[in-house]
């Protein structure tokens, strides 16, 4: 694991990160940003531009309004022979006032490397007034932008400490040789260079056949292996340093090379022609710490989401992407390794980037069920990917209900649950939730009637409402029966005391009593 002493406010702390092996990418300065799409990506927070006047290690910057400088999202990339840098921010790149408005301006897009991975050669980001600061960094990949155009792109060598250690690395360096030594931000060397002479003034043809022409803030504009190219709104830009421009040590071996370890911070700072307050501001993200420049293309497996929630019913679903997050080629495949009883993917083997589709028998348990998928990519980076796979259990029951007697269904007797639509007896209802339900009945017209007395009605009790309680997976059964009013069911208890039964009775009573007292009357006048 690899580590590196920051600076946050008062507090000391590690930025500890574990190396990773990066592969490599092939990148195109062309303003043109979609080759950036696989490289991973870190961010910064927005508005938290800041001044450039602190430099003690425990300052707190003073915030600073300038959107050119805001610093949103950052990434790093190699490949043999290149590193490339990309930035974007909420303003503009590399914008800068031109000295017919004013005071010419300047904007700087800056990558700070520690070479070798020590934290005790260079220099702390807070002696140039960046923060977060964090310590070790020797050498920088940096572009100007000056009075509103490109000036230069440069290699900056920081391991100087006086005036001393910076005029010998002036001559170490004609010779193509840097040391990397202990330094300050303040003294530094600073140079541009050519792949092939250009007969430039002072231009230092070097030993292997190229040059550098030794350069300084708003000098002439000397264009060379650095490049750099903004997107057209000017809000993104990519930078490339070639490997060889950071030259080599003494023993001739390369500072920067596939292999190599480094750690990296990003910044953008500008003049304060077209900030609030004609102040200076600049914005550093966090560092990328042990980034091992990998010296292979290497696909990177990456499956999203690793877990799928699936309803209990049956069905497809094209819910699981997989991506190559690398550059290499990612031959896949995918197989369930649980669950291969109830659930089947397709495609099982693929090429580069595709979909997984799930297909999926209903759950007729009331439990949930687990599956897990495994996609595979033996030649890639972070296989295998492991995802699990939920499926709802069955969460609602049924409802039968019989309606007695025949009379009643034939009267128009019905039923409803929850309010919902009448039916008739022996009808089914599903789908109904887990809990408690109210059944309710309907009520009917009078069964019409006819005696010695004439027509009549005799009204139907309607059933109470009832609560009925549904189980997962179950079908509950319950029967209401309808009564009919009559003397018999009236001095049984049923309600209704109002009726054509309680007449009935009345009148009967009333014969039984008159019909003996005619016997007797008849009986004395024969006497």
């Amino acid at each position: 694991m690899y580590a590196k002493v920051c600076m946050f406010g008062l507090v000391a702390a590690m930025c500890a990160a574990y190396a990773f092996a990066e592969p490599i990418h092939r990148i195109t300065i062309d303003g043109s940003f979609d080759d950036w799409a696989d490289v991973p990506s870190h961010v910064d927070a927005a508005d938290n531009t800041h001044d450039t006047d602190h430099s003690g290690p425990d300052d707190t910057p003073v915030y600073i309004q300038h959107e050119d400088v805001d610093l949103l999202e950052f990434k790093l990339a190699h490949d043999e022979s290149n590193l490339y840098a990309y930035f974007r921010a909420t303003g503009v790149i590399g914008r800068t006032q031109t000295a017919d408005a004013g005071r010419a301006g300047r904007y700087y897009v800056i990558v700070t490397i520690d070479v070798d991975n020590d934290d005790s050669t260079g220099y702390w980001l807070h002696e140039g007034g960046y923060y977060p600061t964090s310590a070790g960094y020797d050498m920088n990949m940096e572009v100007e932008f000056y009075d509103g155009a490109f000036n230069t792109g440069r290699y900056l060598n920081h391991g100087c400490l006086d005036e001393a250690e910076r005029d010998a690395a002036y001559v170490d360096q004609a010779n193509g040789i840097v040391n990397v030594r202990p330094g300050t931000y303040d003294w530094y060397t600073q140079w541009v260079m050519f792949d092939v002479p250009t007969g430039l003034p002072e231009e230092i043809v070097l030993p292997n056949g190229a040059s550098i022409v030794w350069v300084w803030d708003r000098g002439p504009v000397y264009q060379g292996i650095i490049r750099i190219e903004l997107s057209p709104d000017g809000h993104e830009a990519e930078m490339v340093a070639p490997f060889r421009g950071f030259m080599a040590d003494a023993d001739g071996n390369p500072f920067m090379a596939l292999g190599k370890t480094i750690d990296v911070s990003f910044s953008l700072e500008a003049s304060g022609e077209l900030a609030v307050g004609d102040s200076w501001a600049s914005n550093t993200g966090d560092p990328i710490v042990g980034y091992y420049l990998g010296s292979e293309e290497v696909a990177v497996l990456s499956v999203d989401p690793t877990h799928v929630e699936l309803g209990q019913a049956a069905g497809t679903s094209s819910a699981i992407t997989v991506r190559n997050d690398g550059s290499g080629l990612l031959d896949w495949s995918a197989v369930v390794i649980m669950g291969n009883d109830w659930l089947s993917v397709f495609p099982t083997e693929q090429a580069g980037n595709g979909t997984i589709a799930l297909t999926y028998a209903a759950n007729a348990m009331s439990s949930a069920r687990t599956g897990k998928i495994r996609v595979s990519a033996p030649a890639a980076v972070g296989s295998p990917v492991d995802v699990t796979v939920t499926q709802a259990g069955i969460r609602t029951g049924s409802l039968h209900v019989a309606i007695e007697p025949e009379n009643a269904r034939n009267a128009g007797a019905q039923w409803r649950v929850d309010g919902g639509d009448w039916r008739n007896s022996d009808a089914t209802v599903s789908g109904l939730d887990v809990g408690e339900h109210l059944v309710e009945f309907k009520d009917i017209s009078p069964e019409e009637s006819s005696d010695c007395f004439g027509p009549y009605e005799t009204p139907w009790i309607t059933p109470g409402s009832r609560i009925v309680n549904i189980a997962a997976g179950q079908t509950a059964a319950i029967t209401s029966v309808y009564y009919v009013l009559t003397p018999k069911a009236s001095a049984a208890g049923i309600p209704g005391s109002n009726s054509r039964g309680d007449v009935l009775l009345i009148a009967s009573v009333a014969s039984a009593l008159l019909v003996p007292r005619r016997r007797r009357t008849a009986s004395a006048i024969h006497g």
